[in-house]
């Protein structure tokens, strides 16, 4: 092929020309849950879709070779609400939340509402925030 060869694996695209990467498509496949403590693992996907059938404690995973990702999760809050939600983080990484606190709440308790929050994993920190109250 003389505009380079394509390598697809995994759902991942990569052009090379005369040695050198000329363009890049890193796909994954969004992640669905309905755990009330589903561990958001950024190896795995960097979108995730949670519908917690309880209250959700959520597990951030960022490993070794996942510094500079960003994730995304959005929650959907059930049918009747109130739903609470809350973050944790494994590998030992810190969520820094603007302001230094979480909002409050974490998660728009509406029924059927969803929030949308991102994470951005720089060194030991992950840096969070969240955009609130869709309709889901």
């Amino acid at each position: 092929n003389p505009d380079g060869t394509t390598i697809e694996t995994s759902g991942t695209d990569i052009r090379v020309k005369d040695n050198s990467i000329t363009s890049a498509k890193l796909s994954t496949a969004p992640q669905t849950s309905t755990s009330t403590t589903p561990t958001v693992n950024a190896g795995t996907s960097l979108t995730w879709n949670l519908t917690p059938t309880g209250n959700v404690t959520v597990t951030l995973t960022f490993g070794a070779n996942d510094d500079g990702k960003t994730v995304l999760v959005k929650i959907k809050q059930s049918a009747t609400g109130n739903l609470t939600a809350a973050f944790t983080a494994s590998g030992g990484k810190t969520i820094q939340w603007p302001g230094g606190t979480p909002p409050a709440p974490l998660l728009t308790v509406t029924a059927n509402k969803a929030d949308l929050y991102v994470f951005a994993c720089i060194g030991s920190n992950i840096y969070a925030n969240r955009i609130a109250n869709f309709a889901a």
